[in-house]
């Protein structure tokens, strides 16, 4: 944990420009916070494993999958840019995270969080579809969707 902190330097900002990037900020530094979370309360083991997989993991992915996606189709304007798409992404992971750790909290309305927690995560994966699938079909190289 202490290697992810110091030595893959996620106490910097991203420099460069992109939602994308300040998501694979967010989500590298919920990886530890999930794990010290999960060590400090034990009781609560399962909820800071969500934040570790859900916010860390998952959101990872997409932001990630986004880069390589944009930038090997050579959409360098979406690579720098701030598609309106990556925060819906990250804000409803967000949702998912949050409500996949109110399972644990509150198991009177479980099914109630998990339902919250699958439309979320749902609705997070159909925003990155939207605008990563276009970049992967175009037929007539680089385009810049409206953004």
């Amino acid at each position: 944990m202490g290697y992810l902190v110091v030595g893959a330097r996620i106490w910097r900002f991203p420099r460069k420009s992109g939602w994308h990037r300040k998501l694979v900020w967010v989500s590298a530094w919920l990886v530890p916070f999930g794990y010290v979370l999960a060590a400090a309360q034990p009781a609560y083991r399962q909820a800071g494993l969500h934040v570790v997989f859900v916010g860390g993991f998952a959101l990872m992915a997409f932001a990630v999958g986004f880069h390589v996606s944009a930038a090997h189709g050579g959409y360098q304007g979406l690579v720098n840019g701030r598609p309106w798409q990556i925060p819906v992404v990250g804000g409803t992971v967000a949702v998912a995270m949050i409500a996949r750790c109110a399972m644990a909290l509150d198991p009177a309305r479980l099914w109630l969080w998990m339902g919250v927690a699958s439309g979320a995560f749902l609705l997070a994966t159909v925003f990155w579809i939207l605008l990563v699938v276009p970049l992967l079909f175009s037929t007539q190289g680089p385009k810049e969707p409206p953004t």
